[in-house]
């Protein structure tokens, strides 16, 4: 059991690689994206365990998981609220905008009408994105198809929030048990998964 419970680390929000990164040209600005945005997420007032600079937001996570390429669960029809962040600041002419519900984490950059979009895992302890790979702290994991709306370019000069939604499609990645789990598990298990999320960044203050 307790295998079982590191591998689904990574998807815990739900139930409590291969390929270069995609570069792509669907992105749309349309200003009526901000309406679907504040239905979907909304700021913590009453809670102060959630409230904080780090997850200042309660958000709708809608998200498919994949193992050895069998759907184990979709939150897409019927998503829940869970603590959420995102910032977004400028790279010389590169537009970089970071999300994370803790575990579950994605960035996109924006560079004029290229896109790249890319999940993250940070203070990785037991995911490659190939079996022969070594394992980094931060491990960035490709998209085979991505979607980004945004309800404006933002101006460099301003600190306008952003309102936008993405999803997209993960390549594959593996889990590689420690070597320190007995029973210690002998094969890797292959991983992946789809999101949508609706989201407000504020223009980092660094």
């Amino acid at each position: 059991m307790k295998q079982i419970s590191m591998l689904l680390c990574v998807a815990t929000l739900f139930l409590s690689c291969n390929s270069s990164p995609t570069y792509t040209k669907v992105i749309t600005i349309d200003s009526t994206i901000k309406k679907q945005v504040l239905n979907n997420v909304t700021k913590y007032n009453d809670n102060p365990n959630l409230n904080g600079n780090n997850f200042p937001y309660s958000n709708k996570l809608m998200m498919q998981l994949y193992l050895n390429d069998t759907s184990l669960r979709s939150t897409y029809e019927s998503p829940h609220n869970e603590p959420f962040q995102s910032s977004y600041f400028w790279n010389k002419d590169t537009l970089v905008i970071n999300g994370t519900f803790g575990l579950i984490a994605f960035e996109i950059e924006v560079y004029k009408d290229t896109v790249k979009v890319e999940g993250v895992i940070d203070n990785n302890f037991s995911y490659k994105r190939n079996i022969n790979d070594s394992i980094h702290q931060t491990l960035h994991i490709p998209t085979t198809e991505s979607k980004l709306i945004l309800s404006q370019f933002p101006d460099k000069t301003k600190n306008d929030p952003l309102f936008g939604y993405v999803e997209f499609k993960e390549t594959s990645i593996y889990y590689v048990q420690p070597d320190n789990f007995i029973p210690h598990q002998e094969k890797p298990i292959k991983q992946r998964k789809n999101m949508k999320v609706y989201f407000i960044s504020e223009k980092s203050k660094d």
